[in-house]
């Protein structure tokens, strides 16, 4: 519900559009989405929500904050790299 609000909401600000159906939730077909798929469904629902003007201020923009940080974090984990970069920094491909 949460998202469905912020996507409406996004909607109206960006063309005047009042979402006039109520939410009604359906489980996708498919469940088994990978880190980097989710990141970039996650991007598409950034993209058509963020035209409202305190889009950082929303709850929705907070959970997708964190959902992301929580994806990169599954997908790279304690991953032998470089946390900052110096100039004496190695990338991990060389």
């Amino acid at each position: 519900m949460l998202l469905w609000e912020a996507n409406a909401a996004s909607l109206f600000a960006r063309y005047g559009d009042v979402v006039t159906e109520s939410y009604q939730h359906a489980a996708p077909r498919f469940q088994s989405w990978s880190e980097l798929e989710l990141l970039r469904i996650l991007a598409c629902f950034e993209y058509q929500s963020c035209e409202v003007s305190d889009w950082t201020e929303r709850a929705a923009f907070w959970w997708c904050y964190h959902l992301r940080n929580r994806l990169i974090h599954k997908m790279f984990g304690d991953a032998p790299m470089a946390w900052s970069v110096s100039t004496d920094t190695v990338p991990v491909r060389v």
